[in-house]
């Protein structure tokens, strides 16, 4: 299995007591992320008159390549972690509840819930519960958010090098395949990926990130996806460009979750 989803034990909630940013301790930054896997419950769209922002919004959580959560009256705290939460994010890093961002008044807060290996302000770890700013950056096991004061535009328009590269390829025991659906749906690729194993090979076609077809042996669409996302061993290529045909009803980031919470079960 992947052992980059496997589960960790979640530690038991601390005390903590509010303060702003002189509560938080330097540390080393965190690893880039991939990609933020899920957001649910998205707030419904309105049409202000200044334009197509929520109203009364204080804060945007971007977490691209999904669409941006506002925070405001309307909706005031999403939690995070690797499962069951408002923004999931399936990696062993991640605990089951890591982290809520919540609204006090005019101010939005971040508060770490204990986790096993912490939450990030701008590289800084977080001792206590602190304000958040627009520009502001939490790191949260491999991933990162942003938060933003207005809605960002088309998350493709800040990956400069996404279109230059035409061929990616890499052994899984240094790339994991539940990291490499990430960068592939995070950047948005269009191409053929092949997976090799000793014995095995698995094709994915895929079209802006959202899978075309999967192959792997005799397995077919979503249990081909879970198959090579259980390898841990094999060999990988990625040769860009424009298959045909519709894509299949769910993206790798749902893949992603279906595999992170068989996992976390089997770990019970």
């Amino acid at each position: 299995m992947n052992d980059d989803l496997d589960p960790e034990t979640q530690p038991a909630v601390g005390r903590t007591r509010k303060v702003r940013r002189p509560g938080l301790r330097r540390r080393g930054p965190p690893p880039r992320p991939e990609m933020v896997a899920r957001r649910v419950d998205r707030e419904p769209s309105g049409k202000t008159e200044s334009g197509p922002h929520k109203p009364n919004a204080l804060m945007w959580i971007d977490a691209p390549p999904l669409a941006p959560v506002a925070l405001g009256p309307r909706r005031p705290q999403l939690k995070v972690g690797r499962t069951n939460a408002d923004i999931t994010l399936p990696h062993k890093e991640v605990s089951r509840r890591h982290a809520v961002i919540r609204v006090e008044g005019r101010t939005v807060l971040i508060e770490d819930l204990g986790s096993s290996n912490g939450t990030y302000l701008n590289h800084v770890l977080l001792r206590a519960p602190a304000e958040l700013r627009a520009g502001d950056k939490v790191g949260i096991g491999p991933y990162e958010l942003r938060i933003l004061d207005t809605p960002p535009g088309t998350p493709a328009s800040d990956m400069e090098a996404t279109a230059i590269i035409s061929t990616l390829s890499g052994d899984l025991s240094e790339v994991a395949g539940g990291e490499l659906f990430q960068d592939i749906e995070f950047n948005q690729r269009s191409g053929t990926l092949e997976v090799r194993s000793r014995r095995s090979l698995g094709i994915v076609e895929l079209r802006t990130g959202h899978p075309i077809s999967a192959r792997f042996d005799d397995l077919s669409g979503r249990e081909a996806l879970l198959a090579i996302l259980a390898l841990r061993q094999g060999h990988f290529t990625f040769h860009s460009g424009e298959p045909k045909g519709d894509p299949l009803p769910f993206r790798l980031s749902a893949i992603l979750l279906d595999y992170a919470r068989t996992q976390d079960e089997k770990g019970r």
